[in-house]
């Protein structure tokens, strides 16, 4: 019987196994009494094989066999799942998974278990386990990163029935979506134009099918949080290990839900913090006992909803930071001047290890210390339309925030006209909106600044931070200003005039325009015309 029109499906069956099988080990291997959760990790490793058995996988069957019996001795009570059986089933998980990739390119298996397998089947519980167990990805590189699931492409409903959507159909639903929000304000202005009052009441309720639309397609390309923080214990778990120290992490929040684009690009800059976080957020043992702490470091991930928002909390209690030592070090690499330096705020010290090649680490290792990663970050959430803030108290841990939209693609927006460009400014990056009088701007050190709630907060033209030309006719007696949240500081951008807000459909920019500096894309207007999204992270 020919199998392979059942290849798909084994190979998402088969990913969804193996993403439970990794979290569920590091899970027991901390929390030995969850019976539970060892009965749950012998079925995922039973059905893994009776499905390899199925579909003629006889590679697949030979190590997931013997994976399966050493979890049956460990369920018998014969012995603990400890940290080198712990170690030698994580290996197999992950040999599995690149089995699995090989099946789902169509080639033939190349790499050779019988090591592995001879290694487990002769695994003795007796035997004096070594302080860091070596496995064949250790040396000079950073221990490897479990191989995460596809994403789903189904969406499960309440009632717990699902469908098979293939995810590039959900991406042309949102792309459909998006030009139809379009369309329909190029509809309202031509009914407008022609002042076709009959046309009003059908064009409203269109604007409310098209908004219930909307919220149905993002429903379908929602997933909960789980989906990519499946690897994160076993990330978190490895990097302790081998940095020789004992680290607990604690995650809250796996259901909530976000924009599965949004997921697929946060995963990278969430590993980049917690690597930071237990390379060099973290104590060793002994550090942490001699200032009176625990000798285990404790790492916690919190997701939360917040409206049309979610905000991704990475905190540790470990050393750390001192925002003057981090003005020093800017100041010695030569990423800032002295008087830079002098007028910086703590948060703006803060936002310094985010500046490319910034590094206070005193060695450089192989997990971290080279200056990149966190300057990665910043980027990967401004490109989100987010908002990075770091927070810190030196001797008592540091905390990461990312504040994202729900989804990206359809954003509210605040629209502002500069001469004869109409811009958009993503409303989650606005504060607030003033009229100020020319009174009411202030020098400071020859740069504009403008009092609000009892702080200077410095003030800059949009126009001019864009290249947009000057003005030609005479400014009014009253600037428009609007006051954007970058990573929470506050920025004042003075704008010729504000025209209401609006829900966009966002459109990638590519070459020449994706070069242009502080734009992070574009929409067409009701009247066809290119309206730029601004990126207020870049300009500041």
């Amino acid at each position: 019987m020919d199998m392979s029109p059942y290849r798909d499906l084994f190979v998402s069956e088969a990913r969804s196994h193996l993403s439970a099988f990794g979290e569920l080990i590091v899970h027991i291997e901390k929390s030995a009494a969850d019976p539970a959760a060892l009965d749950e990790l012998f079925r995922h490793a039973h059905s893994m094989k009776g499905m390899a058995a199925t579909m003629g996988y006889e590679h697949i069957v030979a190590l997931a066999h013997i994976m399966e019996n050493q979890l049956s001795r460990i369920r018998s009570g014969e012995f603990p799942l400890q940290s080198v059986i712990a170690d030698l089933l994580l290996e197999g998980s992950d040999t599995l998974a690149r089995l699995v990739a090989e099946i789902e390119a169509g080639s033939s298996t190349s790499e050779d278990t019988t090591g592995l397998i001879r290694r487990l089947a002769t695994f003795d519980p007796s035997a004096k386990a070594p302080t860091i167990s070596k496995t064949p990805h250790e040396g000079t590189e950073a221990p490897p990163e479990p191989i995460a699931a596809a994403p789903h492409q189904f969406r499960q409903t309440d009632s717990f029935k699902s469908i098979r959507i293939r995810t590039e159909t959900l991406d042309h639903l949102v792309n459909i979506t998006g030009e139809l929000i379009t369309n329909r304000y190029r509809l309202a202005e031509a009914i407008g134009l022609a002042d076709a009052t009959e046309c009003r009441e059908p064009l409203h309720q269109l604007t409310g099918l098209l908004r219930a639309l909307r919220d149905e397609v993002f429903k379908a390309r929602m997933l909960p949080f789980a989906i990519i923080a499946e690897r994160f214990p076993r990330l978190v778990r490895d990097l302790a290990r081998k940095q020789r120290k004992d680290v607990d992490f604690q995650l809250v929040g796996n259901e909530i839900e976000l924009d599965r684009g949004i997921l697929e690009e946060i995963a990278e800059p969430i590993i980049h913090i917690l690597r930071n976080a237990v390379d060099h957020g973290l104590e060793t043992a002994a550090e942490r006992v001699a200032a009176g702490k625990s000798a285990a470091g404790t790492v916690t991930m919190t997701v939360c909803r917040d409206q049309d928002h979610v905000e991704i909390i990475i905190a540790d209690d470990g050393r750390g930071m001192d925002p003057e030592r981090l003005k020093q070090k800017a100041v010695e690499r030569g990423i800032i001047s002295p008087e830079r330096a002098a007028q910086m705020t703590t948060q703006d010290a803060y936002q310094l290890i985010c500046a490319p090649g910034f590094s206070t680490a005193a060695t450089v290792t192989d997990i971290s210390g080279r200056g990149v990663g966190m300057d990665a970050v910043r980027e990967a959430v401004q490109t989100l339309v987010g908002v990075l803030t770091i927070h810190s108290t030196s001797g008592r841990g540091s905390r990461f925030v990312m504040r994202l939209p729900i989804t990206v693609s359809i954003i509210n927006a605040l629209i502002v006209q500069c001469g004869q460009f109409d811009l958009a400014l993503p409303l989650n990056a606005v504060a607030r909106t003033m009229e100020l009088k020319r009174t009411e701007i202030l020098e400071n050190a020859g740069s504009p600044t403008i009092l609000v709630d009892g702080a200077q907060i410095p003030l800059r033209s949009l126009r001019q931070s864009l290249g947009l030309p000057a003005p030609a006719e005479a400014e009014d007696a009253l600037t428009t200003t609007v006051l954007c949240d970058v990573g929470g500081t506050l920025l004042a951008f003075s704008v010729d005039h504000i025209s209401g807000q609006q829900e966009i459909f966002v459109r990638p920019l590519r070459s020449p325009l994706s070069r242009l500096r502080g734009v992070s894309g574009a929409t067409i207007t009701g009247d066809g015309r290119v309206l730029f999204i601004v990126d207020v992270s870049a300009l500041a």
